[in-house]
């Protein structure tokens, strides 16, 4: 298996001072992405600043980590998940999205598949020509 060190981290973002404001990138150094974020290196992200990291995903090559985030910044994405918050706004968020996944669970309309779960932390990886998610 390949090193954590070595993944991808497709990261999903909530701005603190406009809470309703969400965003969805991938890089391979989270830490150095989520402060660039925060100091307005980002055009798209500097006037929703700062940031908190609300959840991540580890995605094995760059194809798979730019996929998931094509998704999820897709209005099928984005309606996944608003489906999945709007089931318990209270107790629901991007996060527990992820954690409710099941192992075997097709899910984004078959695009991605979970092949297994390890203590809870996503990761993408591609499996037999599907796009998955292992939960780590």
């Amino acid at each position: 298996m390949t090193s954590i060190d070595s993944y991808f981290t497709v990261y999903f973002l909530r701005s603190l001072k406009h809470p309703e404001q969400t965003y969805i990138g991938y890089t391979d150094n989270l830490d150095r992405r989520l402060n660039e974020h925060n100091r307005g290196y980002s055009k798209h992200t500097s006037k929703f600043r700062p940031w908190t990291l609300e959840a991540y995903a580890y995605a094995a090559d760059i194809h798979t980590a730019k996929m998931a985030e094509t998704y999820y910044k897709s209005n099928s994405g984005k309606e996944t998940i608003k489906r999945h918050i709007e089931k318990a706004p209270h107790e629901n968020t991007i996060k527990t999205y992820f954690e409710h996944l099941e192992q075997g669970q097709k899910f984004a309309k078959s695009k991605f598949y979970i092949l297994d779960k390890i203590d809870n932390s996503p990761i993408f990886d591609k499996h037999d020509g599907f796009d998955v998610i292992k939960l780590k």
